[in-house]
């Protein structure tokens, strides 16, 4: 029994060895198996970029051997260009420069793996750069139907739109052409004012827009920028005439007939002809600046024409005050004239006409005291008038004195209550009847008549008084306390 088991222990040994031996035998067959060699990547064959500011081409490479990438331009690189030691998977990017030439390129990117067969083969085309050239129209299109011409170069195709539908274009595409293409620009008849349309060409890459500009009723003030102070006339005059300052010719360009015109009584229009008018200030204007509008107008009013508004202003004349009792405001350019006792409070012009219309306008006038007005018009004839009572010579109290000889003024109508009441003051120094032997005087307190007409012969007055002065306001020779505000004083000739 003891040997039947002891040969069984043997024969299982037996069994177990001759296992083991087939099983180390297998193991050793699959360790020596060799894996195929692989280069995968998920690249495009063939990739298109623009010309400026390419996008950057992106794609990966996986492969289980060392790889590396090349291009055959410096203007399309690679990175990484190899595989790394540590890793043979890898995202690549291309990075690709603008295209500074007027035709497309190419660049070949080569990608091979040690001990692989094939290379993979990647193109990359960059569009050209754009070349845009327009001649475009140079002059505005007249304003019946009229054509203009253009020219388009391009190294690619194009194509041209205009924004309205009264121009019209004899091509709107075309293709590349080293060559200039002549382009018919078509505009319709104008019914109105000057109009304009755009035009925009583009070739893909580049756009240009350019404006055609068609005549249409033309009706505008023109060489304004060569006239000095164009819009501003001066306040005084000088002796007999109108100086030049107060005197503007204006120029306009037209092709319809027109109108000028103001609503202001103290500028004078004259239209020359169709090209040009005459803007003259008839007054002297002194304390404030005063302004109006002339308005340039179509004649025609159907044709729809705004007016061309344009804004003027005369600037305040200089003048000379005697006494300290004056002040301008500052915000309306009034004159306030104080006076109290026997101080003289009065303002002067100098070398003065005679032959005018004087008118002062008051905003407010205040005789506490029965003081007088004082106007002394020097000159030849010496004219001066005392619109209250002459302390010093109470005869010439409410008198004008002219060339020698006293007129009474109407005390009933130039009363302390009356000149409380002043809102104007007109004076008139003028030839009767637009004669020229006869010369007349009127005084006139609210538009009312104070005093009889006085009349001298023309032979001894002196239009032009160069040296004398004009004076008004309060002089000494009259006492009390008074105020007027001045809001305007205006001359306005005669001759």
């Amino acid at each position: 029994m003891k040997r039947i088991l002891t040969g069984t222990i043997l024969l299982l040994i037996l069994v177990v060895c001759v296992f083991n031996l087939s099983s180390c035998q297998e193991l050793n067959i699959d360790s020596q198996t060799e894996f195929p060699i692989k280069l995968e990547t998920d690249a495009q064959s063939q990739y298109n970029v623009l010309a400026t500011s390419p996008r950057t081409i992106v794609f990966n490479i996986s492969s289980n051997t060392p790889w590396k990438i090349t291009s055959d331009k410096e203007w399309c690189t690679p990175t990484p260009a190899m595989s790394s030691s540590s890793s043979l998977i890898a995202e690549v990017s291309l990075d690709i420069l603008d295209n500074p030439n007027e035709q497309s390129r190419m660049a070949t990117l080569t990608i091979t793996g040690e001990n692989y067969e094939p290379q993979t083969i990647i193109t990359v085309t960059q569009d050209a750069k754009s070349k845009l050239v327009v001649q475009w129209i140079d002059e505005k299109m007249e304003s019946g139907e009229s054509t203009a011409e253009f020219k388009i170069t391009s190294n690619k195709a194009w194509r041209a739109t205009s924004s309205s539908m009264w121009l019209t274009l004899s091509q709107e595409s075309g293709a590349e052409s080293l060559e200039p293409i002549t382009i018919t620009a078509s505009a319709t008849a104008n019914p109105g004012k000057e109009r304009t349309a755009t035009v925009t060409i583009s070739n893909g890459l580049e756009e240009q827009t350019y404006e055609v500009t068609q005549k249409g009723y033309i009706l505008e003030l023109a060489g304004v920028e060569e006239m000095d102070k164009p819009f501003e006339f001066t306040g005084t005059g000088n002796g007999s005439t109108i100086p030049e300052q107060n005197i503007k010719t204006y120029n306009v360009n037209a092709n319809i007939e027109w109108d000028v015109t103001t609503e202001a009584d103290w500028i004078e229009l004259t239209k020359n002809d169709n090209a040009t008018f005459t803007a003259k200030v008839k007054n002297e204007y002194y304390f404030d600046t005063r302004k109006a509008t002339i308005l340039l107008q179509a004649k025609d009013k159907t044709l729809g024409l705004e007016p061309v508004e344009i804004p003027v202003e005369q600037k305040g004349g200089e003048v000379n005050y005697e006494g300290t009792n004056h002040t301008v405001d500052a915000t309306n350019g009034h004159l306030i004239l104080n006076t109290t006792q026997r101080v003289t409070s009065r303002f002067s012009l100098k070398g003065k006409r005679k032959l005018a219309i004087y008118e002062w306008k008051f905003s407010s006038t205040d005789f506490t005291d029965d003081r007088a007005i004082d106007l002394n018009m020097d000159g030849k004839p010496a004219a001066h008038m005392w619109m209250g009572p002459n302390v010093n010579y109470t005869e010439n109290s409410n008198k004008f004195q002219i060339a020698g000889s006293f007129y009474s003024l109407h005390k009933d109508k130039v009363t302390q209550e009356k000149r409380n009441e002043m809102r104007t003051l007109r004076v008139e120094v003028k030839y009767k009847d637009n004669a020229t032997d006869k010369v007349i005087y009127d005084v006139y307190l609210n538009d009312e008549k104070v005093m009889d007409t006085v009349e001298i012969n023309a032979d001894s007055f002196s239009a032009a008084n160069a040296g004398y002065s004009f004076y008004f306001g309060f002089h000494q020779s009259s006492s009390g306390t008074a105020s007027m505000t001045i809001s305007s004083f205006e001359v306005t000739p005669v001759e």
